[in-house]
């Protein structure tokens, strides 16, 4: 679920260009700047560090640039939108904008019809959309970030829910959301997941994993098992629901799934590897893993 601004450009700008034109202090893009100035294949996806909550997509194809604001964006990530579409707009001499609550409107017309309500509305909307399908037994839910995912599931839910007022459960929402992805502490990196296609065909035979590696402060992400090595060659593969409990005070949740984990001692590290061992087969890594 998004909301398009389409502006009708018969060459791809310089991404460069229109960075430079947006003029926020904060603005980034990720997963980082291309090389070249060239507009770059996957289109141009782009942040304001320690405002957003989702990445904001500028996609060009077939003499049109469209900027997509996705479900749960942040104000920020809403007025970057808007600014990137009134740039884009400047930058191909286009007269008009197509919006898809309003239709084809003048460049002039846009924040008229795209006011504070507006941007209120897509929470507010995004917000009923992920509540309703947590209460389908869809949960936990994964929304992308700048940075990585926020996982929203029953008991986050809950503990939003009761924290203020209905009327304003959008506004706790988005804050949790920009919370996962810029308050993680420094010195803390997300592990990397890998992929194990398995023995047998087809998605349902495909893990995720990831390492823990103990002399690390990791953000572990939700994944369907944890690697520990424990010496080399042996590795304990741990169903991710367990390493919560495994990682007792050097643990702390994130989000609905994700976890903090704290560097630790090589003797806490042995205890955690002895309390793991009822709770997994001990085996290599199997071949065949890519990273994600």
């Amino acid at each position: 679920m998004s909301y398009e601004l389409a502006v009708a450009a018969p060459t791809a700008p310089s991404w460069r260009a229109l960075r430079d034109a947006v003029a926020l202090d904060d603005l980034r893009v990720v997963p980082r700047e291309p090389s070249d100035d060239a507009w770059p294949d996957g289109g141009l996806h782009l942040c304001r560090v320690g405002r957003s909550t989702r990445t904001t997509t500028i996609a060009w194809e077939a003499g049109k640039l469209t900027v997509a604001v996705r479900a749960l964006a942040s104000p920020e990530d809403c007025e970057l939108a808007l600014r990137v579409a009134e740039v884009a707009a400047g930058l191909a001499g286009a007269a008009t904008i197509e919006a898809d609550y309003f239709g084809v409107i003048d460049v002039g017309e846009l924040r008229r019809l795209h006011t504070a309500d507006w941007m209120r509305e897509q929470a507010e909307s995004g917000t009923r959309a992920l509540v309703h399908l947590i209460r389908e037994g869809r949960g936990p839910m994964a929304t992308p970030g700048p940075n990585r995912s926020t996982y929203v599931g029953v008991r986050l839910l809950a503990e939003l829910e009761t924290a203020g007022p209905p009327e304003e459960l959008f506004e706790r929402v988005l804050e949790k959301m920009r919370s996962v992805q810029w308050d993680v502490p420094d010195g803390y990196r997300d592990a990397a997941v890998f992929e194990s296609r398995g023995d047998g065909e087809g998605k349902a035979r495909e893990t995720h994993f990831a390492v823990w590696l103990p002399n690390e402060n990791l953000v572990m992400p939700f994944v369907d098992f944890v690697a520990l090595r424990v010496i080399e060659g042996e590795v304990l593969m741990v169903p991710f629901a367990e390493v919560s409990g495994l990682a007792g005070a050097h643990g702390m949740l994130l989000d609905e799934c994700q976890l903090l984990l704290r560097a630790m001692s090589a003797t806490d590290w042995r205890a955690v590897v002895e309390r793991a061992r009822p709770l997994a087969a001990s085996r290599a890594p199997r071949g065949g893993a890519s990273g994600r």
